[in-house]
């Protein structure tokens, strides 16, 4: 590249330059964008900055790595650090090693928003508040002097009983807005945060709540569900319910839910996963503000008679092979009872033909409607962290998805 000295465009243009590079059509990073680092030396701040946003640790040599990277007392070309480009980690915390390193992790990235942990051990968290040690690869950083980050939103995998996790989270970070439960985490987090029925308990401020696979619990997560969810109070706008994988848990809280009838007006974004074309969704009437539906396979049938869809602004629908193909026309009609849609999120597993078509008349019906038609081609289980649509969601709440 020539005259790369002469490069005067102002950072916000090059950022947003290199970040329609960055995402590939999954709307994943680009596995080849680090080569855009190795460019120039002009790029290389602004593509590091993109690179450091998302980071996963699994094993304690990379996290080194990783630390040695982001030093705190490192000013790069930009006149930060790197670790100030972090919003989101992913750690996986199985050893007593990578346990050690993960306080030192959540210092060295002081505007982390989103934090995603895999729990093999358990914490309490009071005692990373102060942290006077230091690391033998970085013996002149003074951690006793740098702060927790605020983390807005946490997502719980859990191997094993954590319960001293569990108790100081919230009291760790009360700037918690968005929780995610996997794996025997929902359990646990009924069983050690919220209080029985009846009894009196604080209220968690939670914006978005969103169930991952509970792959090692056995018990209906529905009555865990419930009690999570009454504890979130006038606060909660985005329900995932799209990772449970259990259809008896889903239909069993949507029935007639105790929760819907009493805070369904204030959802703003449901995400359900593929049910039974006979499921009793009654409790769903309740949700007269719903400005986004995701929804996997074709809605019962109950579903298209007592949701209301006259705020409905995003409708992702995602085909799935399980089921029958669900036709077009049909699709098409429900969309009309949507009076105010703008965008519509055509979601297929594949390229067949059958599905092309199927697309085509979708995309013939939304042009004539001023509707924006999206076809986007890949896997379900890719769909886990859809950007909301809506302009109508506030914008400081939505925290950046952890791509996989």
């Amino acid at each position: 590249m020539k005259n790369t000295k002469n490069l005067t465009l102002p950072l916000e243009l090059v950022l947003e330059i290199l970040l329609l590079i960055f995402m590939d059509g999954l709307h994943k990073p680009h596995e080849n964008f680090h080569r855009l680092s190795l460019v120039c030396k002009t790029w290389r701040p602004y593509a590091q900055r993109l690179l450091f946003r998302n980071v996963r640790l699994h094993d304690p040599d990379a996290t080194r790595g990783f630390l040695v990277a982001t030093r705190p007392d490192a000013i790069s070309e930009l006149s930060q650090t790197l670790g100030e480009s972090v919003r989101s980690v992913e750690m996986t915390l199985r050893s007593q090693d990578m346990l050690s390193l993960f306080s030192f992790v959540l210092r060295h990235c002081p505007k982390l928003r989103e934090l995603s942990l895999v729990l093999y051990k358990d914490i309490d968290l009071g005692s990373l508040s102060i942290l006077s040690a230091t690391l033998p690869q970085l013996p002149n950083v003074g951690y006793a002097e740098l702060a927790l980050p605020s983390i807005r939103a946490l997502r719980i995998s859990a191997m094993v009983e954590v319960p001293r996790f569990l108790k100081s989270a919230f009291i760790t970070w009360p700037t918690i807005r968005h929780l995610g439960l996997a794996d025997t985490a929902l359990e646990q987090f009924s069983t050690h945060m919220i209080p029985e029925s009846g009894a009196p308990g604080t209220k968690l401020p939670l914006y978005e709540v969103d169930f991952g696979p509970s792959r090692r619990g056995r018990r209906d997560p529905s009555e865990c569900i419930r009690r999570l969810l009454q504890t979130c109070g006038q606060e909660l706008r985005i329900l995932d319910l799209r990772g449970l994988g259990n259809a008896t848990a889903i239909q069993n809280f949507l029935r007639e839910s105790v929760f819907l009838a009493q805070h369904g007006a204030q959802i703003r974004s449901l995400r359900l996963a593929e049910l039974p074309l006979h499921a009793k969704v009654h409790g769903l009437k309740a949700c007269t503000g719903l400005e986004e539906l995701v929804l996997y396979g074709q809605p019962p049938s109950v579903m298209r008679e007592v949701l209301p869809l006259d705020c409905l602004v995003h409708f992702l629908y995602a085909h799935t092979p399980s089921q029958e193909s669900y036709s077009v026309d049909r699709l098409v009609k429900w969309c009309e009872t949507m009076p105010k849609l703008e965008v519509f999120t055509y979601v297929t597993r594949g390229q067949g033909g059958m599905i092309a078509e199927d697309a085509k008349k979708l995309a013939s019906f939304c042009n004539a409607k001023g509707v924006r038609f999206r076809h986007k081609r890949n896997g379900i289980n890719e769909l886990r962290e859809e950007l909301i649509e809506p302009t109508t969601f506030p914008r400081d709440e939505i925290i950046t998805a952890v791509w996989r």
